[in-house]
């Protein structure tokens, strides 16, 4: 890899860590449900404007440390510090998010890459003559290397969730698939003010319900894609053409169900398409005879078997089955995003009383979130010995579950449920049956308007 490619491949993937940090201070101040990490700290004390401050403080200066090259293995580290603890607070609140897992688990795999490096240089050279402040154009490409493997795996672990968890014949389940675009759609106008969901979408949508065979031949090649995700690693061919699938896998899925995964979308263009790579070098990309993405060009003479445990596409798929068995452990995660294609689906939206849609975006959260603490509400009543199905949930037991994910929301500080108009929680059901999807409705909870009192007065002075 050329040391400019290198060079400007790791500014722009620090830019891409840099926006996936927010500015806001964290309003949780405690963790209803602990995952991950928060099993075993308390990330709360980010909810503190000073050491958020701190914290946001030092996470920056390491991107920009990596951005330069400069002690990038520290660099990544205070990233991976605030961003491991942001999200850990977020997922312990009741719901877990996977737009921005793979910021994470790039920083991971750059950091790999780099202490890879580092162990290879310890081999041969004594370190205190080779210091690791300035990164040589090796390390560089190490790192983005590690960066690739990670990538790679993230697709990998997506479409072994979908093959484990929803079995063989999951990508023939387009009957199934119809329901989530419906569900997904139905979802952006319950969460957005000013949906971005255009008619064409629509339209497509109810195509694709009345044409289910179609939709199964799309699942099929989406699934292929992310199965085959490990062939990027193979040479600058396979990542363009294969970062272009999936390029147009997300493009297709944001303008349909309104699922933009930017940050993937982002990696994608860095790290598997490289147009510039394409643009500046073409003459001798197309003459090179080594075709992997490598600083490696020597013929090695190790057998066979200890070339393929250092090979990229063993360590990417051996990371993807840990993924796979790890599961979502912030930044790990196997993905299951529409892993379970059942012949049924529910989404939530918020309505006045007299049924006009609130969308949520106006209460200061989204319809998945919401979906998400009340599934969480409810797992923990079922293994609490309430019931033993979803299936067979009763209406008292929702109406309890969805009055404490309210309550949850109204207690966060500065919400826009404090102040809310009287508003209804619905459950929205789309059943697949007999090559029709029949949609129904069912009021889980009623909310009374709430009026936030005005604040007091100072007493009057006294007249003289």
């Amino acid at each position: 890899m050329p040391r400019w490619e290198a060079i400007l491949t790791r500014c722009l993937l620090a830019w891409l860590l840099w926006n996936a940090l927010p500015y806001a201070i964290p309003p949780w101040t405690s963790q209803p449900h602990p995952t991950g990490l928060g099993h075993f700290f308390d990330f709360t004390w980010l909810s503190t404007p000073a050491n958020y401050e701190l914290a946001n403080l030092v996470s920056r200066s390491g991107i920009i440390l990596f951005a330069l090259g400069v002690l990038p293995v520290f660099g990544l580290c205070g990233f991976l510090v605030l961003d491991i603890s942001l999200h850990s607070l977020a997922s312990s609140q009741g719901f877990q998010g996977h737009g921005a897992q793979v910021n994470g688990l790039l920083a991971l795999g750059l950091l790999g890459g780099y202490l890879w490096h580092a162990a290879q240089r310890w081999k041969v050279w004594n370190p205190l003559h080779q210091p690791l402040l300035f990164d040589a154009g090796s390390a560089a490409a190490s790192a983005l290397q590690g960066a690739r493997i990670m990538l790679a795996a993230t697709y990998v672990v997506s479409g072994l969730s979908k093959v484990t968890k929803g079995g063989i014949d999951w990508p023939l389940r387009g009957d199934s698939f119809v329901l989530q675009i419906l569900k997904a759609q139905d979802e952006m106008r319950a969460t957005h003010i000013h949906t971005e969901l255009t008619s064409s979408a629509v339209a497509f949508g109810e195509f694709l319900a009345a044409h289910p065979a179609l939709a199964s031949l799309m699942l099929c090649g989406a699934l292929a894609l992310e199965l085959g995700a490990f062939l990027a690693l193979l040479g600058r061919r396979w990542a363009l053409a294969i970062g272009i699938g999936l390029l147009v896998f997300h493009k297709s899925n944001h303008w349909l169900m309104g699922l933009p995964f930017k940050a993937n979308q982002w990696a994608l263009w860095f790290l598997f398409i490289m147009p510039l790579h394409w643009l500046v070098q073409i003459p001798k990309s197309l003459y090179y005879k080594n075709k992997t993405i490598s600083d490696q060009h020597a013929p090695s003479l190790l057998p066979i078997w200890k070339r393929l445990a250092k090979h990229p596409v063993t360590i990417a798929l051996l990371l993807a089955f840990f993924l796979l068995w790890r599961g979502d452990w912030y930044p790990f995660s196997n993905f299951p995003m529409y892993s379970s294609l059942k012949a049924s689906t529910n989404s939530l939206l918020a309505t006045d009383l007299n049924g006009n849609l609130i969308p949520f975006q106006s209460l200061g959260t989204n319809a998945p979130t919401v979906k998400k603490m009340l599934r969480t509400e409810l797992k923990l009543r079922r293994d609490a010995g309430e019931f033993k199905s979803y299936d067979d949930v009763q209406p008292g037991t929702y109406r309890a579950a969805i009055e404490k994910v309210v309550a949850a929301m109204m207690a966060v500080p500065g919400s826009e449920f404090q102040s809310h108009q009287a508003f209804r929680i619905v459950r929205k059901d789309y059943v697949a049956k007999d090559g029709e999807v029949i949609i129904n409705s069912q009021i889980l909870g009623e909310f009374p308007a709430v009026t936030t009192p005005p604040p007091p007065q100072a007493p009057a002075a006294a007249l003289p």
